[in-house]
């Protein structure tokens, strides 16, 4: 059993404030969990140097210190928005009615830069 959920990065900032309402979040989900005294993987899809460029922002990410038995691991996307583009048009061509040629839309597919 396990627990899939999509959050927004707490807003913890360069002073490494706590987010009383991120972490009674994490217990929640830890709690939906048929074994909530397991370790809970917390998983990051930004690399860890973005994640902490977003800290200048006011943003951030968690920290071990504030979420207890959990673990953070960093995805490495490169950017996320390149990332969505990219999903977005990939679905514009397999999604469309016609396709032309197949030479056609594998171009159309390769330029999405979804194999890479």
């Amino acid at each position: 059993n396990c627990v899939i959920a999509r959050c927004a990065q707490p807003m913890v900032g360069l002073m490494g404030k706590q987010s009383k309402a991120d972490q009674l979040l994490i217990e929640m989900l830890r709690a939906s969990s048929d074994a909530p005294d397991r370790e809970l993987l917390i998983y990051d899809c930004r690399s860890a140097v973005a994640a902490k460029a977003n800290e200048i922002l006011g943003k951030g990410s968690e920290s071990t210190r504030y979420y207890t038995k959990c673990r953070i691991m960093q995805g490495n996307i490169p950017n996320i928005h390149v990332v969505r583009k990219s999903f977005l048009q990939l679905n514009e061509v397999c999604t469309r009615a016609t396709h032309g040629s197949d030479e056609s839309w594998l171009q159309k597919l390769a330029q999405t830069l979804w194999l890479q």
